[in-house]
């Protein structure tokens, strides 16, 4: 049998309600403008690269969500033993995304990011 994963190629659009949207977004602006001692004249500055930040990491959720309803689907095909000996591998594998993204956050004096992994 053989696996293969076709990447959906979408506009950069978001699946997100628009108002948490602003909300992730001013979040994040308020940290970039507390790290920054807050000093006036960056807001905007402050908003747009927050939006951007937010924007990029909500397309990857999305992607990392059909990815992952892929992933079990094929996953589901497995007998039991080689479905536990795949779920314990993706949960390594996903344990890696999360110490990158807090690592990157900690460097970036970010707020910290808690995740949830589960096989």
């Amino acid at each position: 049998m053989e696996i293969g994963f076709n990447p959906i190629t979408t506009p950069h659009t978001l699946p997100i309600n628009p108002d948490k949207f602003r909300e992730m977004i001013a979040e994040q602006a308020y940290y970039k403008a507390e790290k920054r001692g807050f000093i006036t004249g960056h807001e905007m500055d402050d908003w747009l690269e927050a939006e951007g930040e937010v924007r990029n990491q909500c397309f990857y959720w999305f992607h990392e969500i059909v990815f992952d309803m892929k992933r079990n689907k094929i996953i589901e095909s497995f007998n039991q033993g080689k479905q536990i000996e795949h779920k314990q591998r993706i949960a390594f594998h996903e344990a890696g995304h999360a110490t990158a993204i807090y690592l990157n956050n900690k460097a970036r004096n970010l707020p910290p990011v808690f995740f949830s992994n589960y096989v």
